[in-house]
């Protein structure tokens, strides 16, 4: 590979250039017309998933590198991962869910803002989003305040989860645990990094 960033030193990400006979180019996809947020190649499957900062999603026939099919979103995708059956895309105020399988598409609500990083450990997703000062009228699973700058990557391990902030600090939840309360209610149970222990309602 070989190229450089626009941004320079200045840029949010960490980049890596290296060239060699190594590396041979399969092919080039073409088509989006702004910065591609994400691409995934969901496990055992021959098409890849792109989503874009232009407003679309695009898949891709993994052998030519042909467009095999284009989405409008609506608005731009900060993100976008794959878990299984499953193609999450990060937007403005939502999570967009596509099956590969049966092609049902599920939109997300309760994120405010754009989300930049996603993640799924278990049967729980993540989602790391840059706050705003809308109003949302759905209630949050959870909300884990700390870091002043958008979230840009999370990763589980051990248990735990962690974010990366371009306020250039890595925080992290020590376990997650749910239950219900006296009166049947769930209740979302985190033990924080910051010798606390919050409990969250969930809707």
């Amino acid at each position: 590979m070989s190229g450089h960033c626009h941004r320079g030193d200045k840029c949010w990400y960490l980049h890596s250039w290296s060239r060699g006979d190594g590396f041979t180019m399969l092919a080039k996809l073409e088509g989006h017309k702004k910065t591609i947020r994400g691409i995934a190649l969901p496990s055992g499957h021959d098409k890849l998933y792109s989503g874009s900062s232009d407003g679309t999603a695009r898949i891709w026939d993994g052998h030519t590198g042909k467009c095999l099919h284009f989405t409008n979103l609506g608005d731009e995708a900060g993100s976008l991962i794959t878990e299984g059956a499953w193609v999450f895309i990060g937007m403005k105020n939502a999570v967009k869910a596509l099956n590969i399988h049966s092609d049902l598409e599920l939109n997300l609500k309760g994120p405010v803002g754009q989300v930049y990083a996603m993640i799924v450990a278990g049967d729980m997703l993540f989602a790391g989003h840059r706050a705003s000062c809308e109003t949302d009228s759905f209630q949050l699973a959870a909300s884990l305040e700390g870091h002043n700058g958008a979230v840009s990557c999370l990763a589980v391990g051990d248990k735990m989860l962690f974010s990366g902030s371009l306020d250039k600090t890595i925080r992290g939840v020590l376990t997650l645990c749910g239950m219900n309360d006296a009166e049947t209610k769930p209740v979302l149970f985190c033990s924080c990094n910051d010798d606390s222990v919050r409990l969250y309602d969930l809707p």
